[in-house]
């Protein structure tokens, strides 16, 4: 009998809240994640890539549940904005794409070596706006997280800093020439720069649905090895 790694199980159930947050509560996540977990926890051997299996039988049992209500999951777009920290800029582009999606598109931020907390600034800026900076932590990017998005979007990561992930199965967009906004004094010019770009993607997005996609198993096993030298240099 195998048993899924605790950490990842609990990053599993958190982006899949954050996932299907307004079209299933965490109630229904947490329960299908559990379901899943069980089911393959006793039939399985090896304790490698469990995760992975569990999250496929988990959103196996979302979307039947989303049947049963009524609700389509397929024309949700789910995006993935990564930066250096994910403690300004990942967020601000997540919060415009939430509003600017009107449920069709939900987005997540990670980072890529990620800080303590959103920067006190990006805060004031969050909350001037009129968002709940509380309701946003930092986040490392996972495998699962990636994973679980159908658009990953990097800003402004260096050539060290960006993860090359497999393209076969994935969207990526690269926005290099994004300024930090670290140590910027005109964070309202900067937030309505972001929102520009996050604007028209968004507006791309709702034309074109990029939700019908399948992952190769080659592609996860190469993303999770990439991620994990990312994290921990010493083993490459």
């Amino acid at each position: 009998m195998a048993e899924a790694d605790p950490h990842e199980i609990d990053m599993l159930r958190r982006a899949l809240v954050s996932r299907y947050d307004g079209t299933l509560s965490a109630e229904d996540v947490e329960a299908a994640v559990d379901q899943a977990r069980g089911e393959l926890e006793r039939r399985a051997s090896l304790d490698e890539f469990l995760t992975v299996f569990v999250q496929r039988r988990a959103e196996e049992l979302l979307a039947e549940r989303a049947r049963e209500r009524g609700i389509d999951l397929a024309h949700v777009t789910q995006v993935l904005f990564v930066d250096d920290a994910n403690t300004g800029r990942s967020h601000v582009a997540a919060v415009i794409a939430n509003g600017r999606g009107g449920g069709l598109v939900r987005a997540r931020s990670g980072g890529v070596t990620p800080g303590e907390q959103i920067r006190p600034e990006i805060q004031d800026l969050l909350r001037d706006r009129g968002f709940d900076p509380t309701e946003f932590t930092v986040t490392p990017m996972t495998g699962t997280l990636v994973l679980t998005s159908d658009l990953v979007v990097t800003m402004g990561l260096t050539e060290e800093e960006k993860v090359h992930m497999p393209t076969h199965g994935l969207h990526q967009v690269d926005w290099d020439d994004l300024t930090s906004l670290e140590g910027r004094e005109d964070l309202d010019a900067a937030f309505e720069e972001i929102e520009t770009r996050v604007s028209e993607l968004v507006d791309a997005l709702l034309e074109k649905d990029l939700a019908t996609r399948a992952v190769d198993p080659e592609v996860e096993e190469e993303l999770r090895r990439v991620i994990e030298e990312l994290h921990d240099p010493d083993r490459g």
